[in-house]
């Protein structure tokens, strides 16, 4: 080979001095033979690195699938390829990470080699996409100047915070800032290594999907470049010069006496006022004393030697927690921890931390939050939890929480309960969120009832667990005042013995709020396709609710701005068995029309009337299915108080009469409206109304509801009556001030008959709903009416008022006076 080159020199530089021949000649053999056989030198600080296509190679004494020179170490490194295929990582001649040893993980991947051996003394997967805390508590920890090995796989950057990134600087890198979001990067650097020294690849992800894999092969030895000390960049932990302040047993009245010692621990007020832990008599964390501030202030108390031996604090809302991490992992066994957060702890609290906290014996440190406070007396060892612990939370906007200040004796000897203590206060996750969300939820959201959970009531009693009425589904149709449908969700809710889970509320899909709302109650909800109007809104939600439930014999409708009284249910109980054995009654209303504040007040009291008062209603599955699935849109396309009208196939109206109770069972918010066409709302919602306000009520004379008893209760009524006094009648005719007494011994029943001069003559019975304050409005009939009666309740008395035109009419004796046109006089 030699003797080659020597000819090939000798004819091509023919002429020239032997001197430059042979200089020509040195350093092409140099080269040639460097290139051929470099294995054969000790190579320092060299790195060389090419484009790989697998770990295999045919070349001799490949390892890794390249040939290093001596004293050169060989590696091979592949991302991830998306996340289906895992990473590879190959060293010194052995594959340690790869898709068949199916040791890789989604994240950061790495080998960690001791420089002294070279040899892996560690191989580590941390998944950076759900929290870089494990990442940050093992770089503290890892071998001085160590060389590290690392590769993708999937996602790394998503909770990949600055400190973690910072890491990465640390072992040489530049490129790690540029690294973003499924983008692959492959690293081979070292522990303190300058920045701009390690081998590194970063490659961006293509069309927001994942990057394509970096895969690459080299060589590298030591030095890889300058070394830097990092000292200053790891975490430490500063242990105050102790300073206190007495403060007389710690707050308390007498002292702890025996083997215990005293504790005071004071959560400060947000930001305006520090924190302080008091241990056996003396501040040693305070706002004069040991720089008590934000974050976690602790004391370290030696159970052996019975004193304060370190005291800290950890801003772990400016810094991460890793120098508290460090601190509490090198607690002796029987330390005492006594810490206090104030301001806020949680921003860059990690999830060890509260690990750690949790091996010391807390149970609430994993609900604490932005600006929660907290305070906790635990020991390293300990079994089970502390039973010193509180936590008070933030308000969901990030107001203050309230302060915390309690002082007690505990022993020396801490022992732990199976039991955790219960917090002082409590967090409705579900709930914060929503309000975060949603805007304008005065009273769902006010922050000082966020957190209150929102649960049915139990029946005080419990035979009544098995009434039927708790296997009827109810359905709640929302309308627009978001407010008013907390009121309804809220009151359904308040019902004894709710069942959450037979509750749906339909709403219009342009409102899908409502939907997570209806979700905090734990009720079902379902969205029905977008109307212009309410009503056409209701027909959709009571088919929808129909066929929602499987089982159903019956259906609750309660309609929009509705707040329930406490024993809804129980009055749709009661109604059930009269309901369900006369086919004549078509449904069960929980209002009634004419149940103002002067006509209504018997709270046992239920009447059958012809109209359909609707509002929050029952009705029965023959009722649905035979006059109203199909056919919502005509017999019912206008409000309810507007009167639907059910009709058989023919087109006739159907005959059929509707429960309601003298004093209603739902309030309908207050309606104002200024319009001409909107002024019976007005009258009908603006007026005082009564509501049932006390609990379960126990419905009298329900077995005189059936049809063929109920006509015989009215003439009951009509023969033990008296008149109210003809005079005083007229003066209130002419007057609505001037009210008609009742006489103290009077009957329970009054009746007052008009005449009429067909059935649908209201002239008369226009100036007498006037006078009581009945509903009357131009153009509108009268409500509550049965067979051309009109009951009510006034003054502690029925009062029945019977047009000539009714079939009762003729149980009016000769010597009671008729109500006429000509002496009621004119008004």
């Amino acid at each position: 080979m030699m003797r080659r080159i020597r000819r090939l020199f000798g004819r091509k530089l023919a002429g020239c001095s032997k001197s430059l021949a042979l200089l020509c000649f040195s350093v092409v053999a140099v080269y040639l033979y460097l290139n051929r056989s470099r294995s054969q030198f000790v190579l320092q600080g060299v790195k060389d690195v090419w484009d790989a296509n697998g770990v295999q190679s045919l070349e001799k004494g490949a390892s890794c699938g390249v040939v290093c020179g001596i004293g050169q170490k060989s590696f091979y490194v592949k991302t991830g390829t998306d996340n289906t295929i895992g990473p590879t990582i190959c060293y010194n001649g052995k594959i340690i990470i790869s898709p068949d040893n199916n040791n890789g993980g989604r994240g950061l991947n790495m080998l960690v080699i001791d420089i002294q051996k070279m040899e892996v003394t560690d191989v580590k997967t941390f998944d950076t996409y759900t929290d870089d805390a494990a990442f940050l508590q093992y770089m503290k920890k890892a071998p001085k100047n160590a060389v590290i090995l690392l590769v993708t796989h999937d996602e790394i950057t998503e909770r990949l915070s600055n400190e973690g990134r910072q890491w990465f600087r640390l072992m040489g890198s530049y490129l790690i800032d540029n690294v973003g979001f499924r983008d692959a990067f492959v690293l081979v650097g070292q522990i303190g290594l300058e920045q701009k020294q390690a081998i590194e690849f970063h490659k961006k992800r293509e069309h927001g999907g994942y990057s394509l894999p970096i895969e690459k092969k080299g060589c590298f030895s030591l030095p890889f470049g300058p070394l830097r000390d990092i000292s200053q960049f790891i975490p430490k932990v500063t242990e105050y010069k102790m300073v206190v302040e007495k403060l007389d047993k710690c707050g308390l009245t007498t002292e702890c006496g025996g083997d215990k010692f005293s504790v005071m621990v004071d959560t400060g007020d947000g930001d305006q006022r520090k924190p302080t832990i008091c241990i056996n008599g003396e501040i040693v964390l305070g706002e004069k004393v040991n720089h008590a501030g934000r974050g976690f202030n602790v004391a370290v108390l030696s159970s052996a030697e019975k004193k304060v031996s370190t005291v800290t604090v950890f801003d772990t809302y400016e810094k991460d927690s890793s120098s508290m991490e460090v601190f509490l992992e090198n607690l002796v066994e029987g330390d005492i921890v006594v810490a206090v957060v104030n301001d806020d702890g949680q921003r860059k609290l990690s999830t060890h931390a509260r690990d750690l906290y949790n091996q010391l014996g807390s149970s609430m440190i994993q609900n604490l939050r932005f600006r929660d406070v907290w305070y906790f007396v635990g020991k390293k060892g300990i079994k089970g939890f502390t039973s010193t612990e509180q936590i008070s939370f933030a308000g969901y906007d990030g107001s203050w929480p309230t302060s915390m200040k309690d002082s007690f004796c505990l022993p020396y000897n801490l022992k732990g309960t199976d039991i955790p203590p219960t917090p002082k206060s409590k967090r409705n996750e579900a709930r914060r969120e929503f309000c975060k969300k949603y805007d304008g939820y005065e009273h769902l959201c006010d922050p000082a009832a966020v957190d209150e959970t929102l649960q049915g009531v139990e029946l005080v009693d419990r035979s009544h667990a098995n009434d039927g009425i708790f296997k009827v589904p109810i359905v709640i149709i929302p309308g627009v005042n978001h407010n008013a449908i907390v009121r309804t969700m809220e009151t359904t809710l308040m019902q004894p013995g709710i069942k959450p889970n037979m509750v749906l509320v339909a709403y219009d899909e342009n409102f899908p709020e409502y939907g997570e709302l209806s979700t905090l109650f734990g009720f079902h909800n379902i969205s029905v396709k977008a109307s212009t109007t309410y009503v056409d809104v209701l027909d959709k939600a009571i088919e929808a609710g129909w066929d929602y439930f499987d089982v159903k014999d019956h259906i609750i409708i309660i309609e929009e701005e509705l707040i329930l009284a406490p024993d809804f249910l129980s009055f749709m109980q009661q109604c059930l068995n009269v309901f369900d054995s006369d086919p004549t009654i078509l449904a069960v209303s929980g209002w009634n029309y004419n149940g103002y504040d002067v006509t209504s007040g018997d709270r046992e009291a239920v009447y059958r009337v012809e109209e359909f008062p609707g509002l929050a209603f029952m009705l029965r599955r023959n009722v649905v299915e035979k006059y109203m699935l199909g056919k919502l849109s005509k017999c019912c396309h206008k409000r309810v108080w507007d009167h639907w009208i059910l009709t058989d196939e023919s087109g006739n109206e159907i005959t059929g009469d509707v429960i309601v109770p003298d004093v209603s069972r739902v309030f309908h918010q207050p309606y104002q409206s200024a319009k001409d066409e909107d002024k019976h709302l007005v009258e009908l919602f603006q007026k005082p109304r009564l509501t049932n306000v006390e609990g379960d009520m126990t419905l009298k004379n329900m077995d005189d509801l059936s049809s063929e008893k109920y006509d015989a209760l009215i003439q009951s009524f009509i023969e033990n009556s008296e008149e109210f006094s003809l005079e005083h009648l007229q003066n209130c005719i002419q007057d609505p001030v001037l009210k008609v007494p009742v006489v103290a011994d009077s009957k329970p029943n009054f009746v007052i008959f008009y005449h009429q001069t067909n059935k649908n003559d209201y002239a008369v019975l226009k100036k007498i709903s006037r006078c009581f304050g009945l509903f009357w409005v131009a153009d509108h009939p009268p409500r509550n009416q049965f067979r051309g009666v009109i009951r009510f309740y006034y003054d502690d008395r029925n009062v029945l008022l019977v047009g000539s035109s009714s079939k009762f009419y003729k149980y009016k004796l000769e010597t009671r006076y008729l109500l006429t046109v000509d002496n009621v006089g004119k008004s």
